[in-house]
C-alpha cells in the first residue's frame, strides 16, 4: 500500500468517524456530550490537516467553492422545504 492508498483510507476512516461522533453525542447530554462533541471537532481538525496534506501532494483535487448564488440557491430550497438551516 502507498502513501497515497494509505492517506484515502484514513480520509474515509475520519468521515465514518465523524459521523459516528456527531450521532452519538446528539443522543446524548451533559459532560459526555461535550466530550463527544470534543473528539468530533478533533477529527475534523486532523482531518482537514490530512486533506490539505493530500492536496498538496496532488492525491485529491477538491472542488471548486461555490459561488454565493449557488449557496443562496440552496439555502433557499432548505428554507422552503422546512428543513433546519446551518448558520455560517
Amino acid at each position: 500500500m502507498d502513501d497515497r492508498a494509505i492517506a484515502n483510507s484514513i480520509l474515509e476512516n475520519y468521515k465514518h468517524q465523524v459521523e459516528d461522533l456527531t450521532k452519538a453525542a446528539m443522543e446524548s447530554s451533559g459532560n459526555l456530550r461535550q466530550t463527544l462533541l470534543q473528539m468530533r471537532n478533533q477529527c475534523e481538525q486532523d482531518q482537514s490537516a490530512l486533506g490539505q496534506y493530500a492536496i498538496y501532494h496532488q492525491w485529491y483535487l477538491p472542488a471548486a467553492p461555490a459561488n454565493p448564488s449557488e449557496i443562496n440557491s440552496v439555502a433557499s430550497f432548505f428554507k422552503s422545504s422546512g428543513e433546519p438551516v446551518l448558520r455560517q
